[in-house]
């Protein structure tokens, strides 16, 4: 199935099951947090606090993200500076 009939189906099935306008917005939301914590982790290695002022998201929920992508091998410790642990993206080849 090619993506424009993938996406067709589920435009479909949102509307006939009726998804919440909330869970929606609470799924795209997530994802825009993934894609900020992904992109500013490209740029080298940071710190939650540094993670946190350069997305603009509260430091907790960037440690909860970070850790989600470490779980599932998207990012890893890279070492330690002034307390903090470091971290940077792990690139797949």
């Amino acid at each position: 199935m090619d993506t424009e009939k993938s996406l067709e189906a589920m435009k479909r099935l949102r509307h006939e099951r009726g998804v919440r306008p909330e869970a929606l917005e609470r799924s795209r939301r997530a994802t825009r947090t993934w894609k900020a914590i992904r992109e500013a982790l490209s740029g080298g290695e940071l710190s939650v606090p540094e993670l946190a002022a350069k997305t603009g998201l509260p430091t907790g929920e960037v440690f909860w993200y970070l850790n989600a992508l470490r779980k599932y091998g998207e990012a890893e410790i890279a070492g330690e500076a002034d307390s903090y642990l470091r971290y940077r993206r792990v690139t797949r080849t």
